[in-house]
């Protein structure tokens, strides 16, 4: 591993994501980050969200994402979300030649995932987010395309304010968040993420990229 990867990843590691959200809503509390709702962006940030929303002592939902990405080692060019949000990156799609045919395709196959997802939620309110200042927690962000659909779909039910949270997330990524989200808020900004799974040292059964 070079020494970049280094600095990039294992040295920004958490134990675990039960304790990357308490050490969030810590985080968040000395800031004066004021919500009414968390909500969980990905399957993966549940346990996030539900410890912020617990140490907050603040209601929590989900509003479930799933990327969009050219082959297994390919780029990720968008992601697709409840209410049929759709998020794509036009540059990556063009730079990789990515059919626009092929694009719909999987985003039509998304949506269909994402419903699976959210019928299998267990525990977990439905709330209708309309007028409310929400907190859009994951447990770590690379790319930056699903936490961006899952935000339109929080816009389409008529939030008042965003505040986008996570453990971490790469410093281009992070720039990029800052003009979707009212504010954004990470604990450790690392130059590059190439797998949210890679910040923490208890592994779960998937790699993902959020």
């Amino acid at each position: 591993m070079s020494r970049l990867s280094r600095e990039s990843i294992t040295s920004n590691m958490f134990k675990n994501r039960k304790e990357a959200g308490k050490i969030l809503a810590r985080s968040l509390e000395k800031t004066g980050t004021k919500a009414d709702t968390v909500v969980a962006s990905t399957r993966s940030g549940l346990k996030v969200a539900e410890k912020v929303s617990k140490e907050l002592g603040l209601p929590h939902t989900a509003v479930m994402s799933k990327k969009l990405k050219a082959g297994e080692k390919g780029p990720v060019f968008g992601a697709v979300a409840q209410e049929g949000t759709i998020w794509l990156e036009d540059r990556v799609i063009e730079e990789f030649t990515i059919d626009r045919g092929k694009v719909q395709r999987m985003a039509e196959k998304a949506r269909r995932k994402v419903a699976e997802q959210v019928k299998a939620l267990e525990g977990v309110e439905r709330r209708d987010l309309k007028g409310e200042n929400i907190l859009l927690v994951t447990d770590g962000i690379s790319s930056g395309a699903r936490t961006s659909a899952s935000l339109g779909a929080c816009m389409k039910k008529g939030i008042d304010h965003s505040t986008v949270a996570t453990p971490f997330m790469s410093r281009h990524v992070q720039e990029k968040l800052s003009d979707l989200a009212d504010e954004v808020h990470e604990i450790r900004k690392p130059r590059f993420v190439a797998s949210v799974e890679d910040g923490y040292v208890s592994k779960q059964n998937q790699r993902t990229v959020t």
